[in-house]
C-alpha cells in the first residue's frame, strides 16, 4: 500500500483548486520516486483522468528507467 496516494490526490486537487484560470498542464517531478505499487498507479491514473476532465494535462517529469517502464 502507497501511503502517500490519498495525500498526494487531495494536495494535488486543492493546487489545481487555487491556481485559478488558465491551468494547462500539472508536471510531477518523479526524480525522488523511488517504490511505485498498485496503489501510487490508481491514483496517478485518477488523477490524470480528472485533470483531463478539466482540460489539464498531467506530465510526468525525470522519472528513472523501472518507473517509466511501469507506466508504459
Amino acid at each position: 500500500m502507497f501511503p502517500n496516494a490519498a495525500f498526494f490526490s487531495e494536495r494535488l486537487e486543492e493546487l489545481v483548486a487555487n491556481a485559478g484560470e488558465g491551468l494547462k498542464c500539472v508536471i510531477l517531478d518523479a526524480e525522488a520516486i523511488s517504490d511505485f505499487d498498485s496503489t501510487a498507479a490508481e491514483a496517478v491514473e485518477n488523477v490524470d483522468a480528472n485533470l483531463g476532465r478539466l482540460g489539464i494535462d498531467l506530465w510526468i517529469a525525470r522519472a528513472n528507467k523501472p518507473l517509466r517502464d511501469l507506466l508504459q
